[in-house]
Order: C-alpha cells, then structure tokens, then sequence
C-alpha cells in the first residue's frame, strides 16, 4: 500500500507547514547580529536550529537595510526565506546550511569588510538573493557528472547545468505567489536585479572563475580600476560569489575539518555512482579508499583555487584579510596532517578515517 500523498493534499500539506513557519517567525523576536556573531568571519552555524538560520537570514536582510530600502513586508521575507529552505535537497553538504553560510559570508564582506560602499542597494539584494539561492535543488553532484550521465539538466542547459538550474529554482520561488521579495521594484529595477542574480548565480561555477580569474588580476593590479560600476563591478560580484562559496575554507579549524568531512562524503557518493554507470570514480576525490588523502587534497584545493582569489581580493580590499587568513591558517594544519605530523590537531572522528578507513567502505 502507497504511503504518499496525491499530489495535490501534499501540496496542501506543505503550505499549511509554510504557513505555520511564517507565524511562529512573525511572533518570535529575530536576534541581534551580535547575540550570534553573525556579523564575524569565525559565525558558526552548527548550534543553530534550523528556524535559527532562518532568523538569522532575515536578520540579514534587515541589518543591511534591504528589506526597509525595497519595503519587503516581513511576511513576504518569512515565506520566501521558508521556501529557499524547503527547495534544498538534504544532500550531505550542497544544502540549506551551506547556502546560509555563503549569505553570511557575503554579508561580513559586505559589512564589516567593507564593500558596501562600491555597491548600491540594489546590487546587495541582487547579492544576498543570489547567495542563498545559488545551489537551489542540488542533487550531490558536479557538472562534470551531469554531463558525462547526459541528464535532462545537461540536454536542457549544455553548460554551468547546475548553476542554471539553481538560477531558474530562483525564479521560480520569486514567482511564486506570496514569495516576490522584490514585488517593489519598478520594472527597470526589476530587470537589473533578475540579471543580477543570474550572473551571481552562474559565476559559481568554478569553470567560469577559472577563465576570469587572470582578467580579474589584471583590474586589481590596474590602480585606477572604478570598482562601482561597469564591468569591474560585475567582474567583482562574481568573484565575491565565489569567494563566499568557498569561504568554509576560511572558517576556524574546528568547523573546517567538520565541513571538509562532509564535502569528501558527498564527493564519494558521487564517485559511488560512478563506480556504478562508468565502472570507476572519474577522480581521486571521488574515491573513497583516497580518504587518507584528504588532507593533501586540502592543501592543493587551498593552494589552486583559494588562495589566489583570497590574494587578489585582500591586495585591493584589505577588509577581507580574514578570508586569506583563516584559509592559510587551515592550510597549515592540513599540511601538517599530510605530513604526519598534525594528529594532535584533528578530531577522533576525523583521525579514524584519515588513519584507519579501509578501501571500499
């Protein structure tokens, strides 16, 4: 016997749940940026509930005067918020959570760092909304995956798959009735902000970061580079979206090996389905009898991507030294792990399964 639910009374069911979260949001004081540390590149969500990160989001919105500057009714911002969440997979590590840390990555780079002044209030929304929609419906796999399997996304979108589907969940929600946080734009506004998005969204994919990075250079290394507008200033939003993506990288040691456990998990599950279609993982970092690599594998991920971006931003943008900071701090301890040296340095958990994980499990 069928336990779902037709789809219709499902719908039903989870609008009723929608509903209820708008309310108990409504009548529950959000906390103060300060009573969380969210306004700090060392915020750690993991002792939050779930309804805490949604509080937490919609503290975002206000402290950077969004919602006041674009008269977001507070249960618009509830619901769309609540929606964002309810649209993200429970997939490992590419889920609600890491959304939320990529929109409070972005909100202490544009507060406390400094890069509010190069943007106007249209971009930040255009930024926050993109932040937390950027991996709307992930799936726990890569492009890579989706095009080698030729799923309907990669028939659909041929390239950046994912990051074009997440733009159009986005859309979708804000479509959606009661969701439209930008319902008070006029249509000029309205065409920006959407492009926006869009071009935050699909600058994560890490493909594109790669052909623009040397361009990027380039306009830092340029002093009269006017990082308010034109092409500068959508270059800099995309490699801030990427920056933030990657910026559990930079977070104190015990939430970084934590978040490192959780991408290498989710990568296995992939390279697990490709043991399966393909007959073996398509890379090292998709094998799980490569776990005890984890740490060298760290070290190169910080040294290839990371540290170049975290580089370029800090030369022109010294507000956002913790981000270079944080990130060669954990390298450091990642180096010693690969070395041998560094086992006073992790968790037990973390210690059995760099040390003692046997191939195939």
């Amino acid at each position: 016997m069928s336990t779902r639910m037709p789809h219709n009374l499902a719908e039903e069911a989870e609008a009723r749940c929608l509903v209820k979260g708008c309310s108990m949001l409504q009548a529950r004081a959000i906390p103060e940026a300060e009573e969380v540390k969210l306004n700090t590149w060392e915020f750690d969500d993991l002792p939050l509930s779930d309804m805490e990160t949604i509080q937490c989001t919609l503290r975002i919105f206000v402290d950077t005067g969004i919602s006041s500057s674009f008269k977001i009714p507070f249960d618009v911002l509830c619901r769309w918020a609540l929606s964002v969440k309810k649209n993200y997979r429970p997939v490992l590590y590419h889920n609600w959570r890491h959304a939320f840390n990529v929109v409070q990555t972005m909100f202490c780079i544009i507060t406390v760092g400094g890069l509010k002044a190069y943007f106007t209030d249209l971009d930040i929304l255009a930024l926050l909304t993109a932040c937390i929609s950027h991996d709307l419906d992930h799936r726990g796999t890569n492009n890579a995956f989706q095009t080698k399997s030729n799923t309907a996304l990669a028939q659909l979108y041929g390239t950046s798959v994912l990051e074009k589907h997440h733009f159009n969940h986005c859309v979708m929600i804000l479509q959606s009735p009661g969701n439209n946080i930008f319902g008070a734009l006029n249509a000029e506004e309205y065409r920006h902000a959407i492009k926006m998005v869009e071009h935050n969204i699909i600058s994560t994919d890490l493909a594109l970061y790669f052909k623009k990075r040397d361009s990027f250079k380039q306009l830092v290394a340029y002093p009269d580079t006017d990082w308010s507008s034109g092409p500068a200033k959508e270059l800099l939003s995309g490699m801030l979206m990427t920056a933030c993506d990657l910026g559990a990288i930079t977070k104190p040691w015990d939430i970084q090996q934590q978040v490192a456990d959780l991408v290498a998990q989710e990568f296995f599950e992939q390279g697990d389905l490709e043991q399966q279609k393909f007959g073996a993982p398509t890379a090292p970092m998709f094998d799980r009898s490569k776990y005890p690599e984890l740490p060298k594998m760290q070290v190169g991920f910080i040294d290839f991507i990371c540290t170049p971006l975290y580089k370029a931003l800090v030369d022109k943008f010294p507000g956002l030294a913790p981000l270079m900071d944080g990130s060669q701090s954990n390298r450091t301890n990642w180096h010693l792990l690969s070395e041998g040296k560094g086992d006073h340095l992790i968790s037990p958990q973390l210690a059995v399964k760099i040390k003692d994980f046997p191939p195939g499990v």
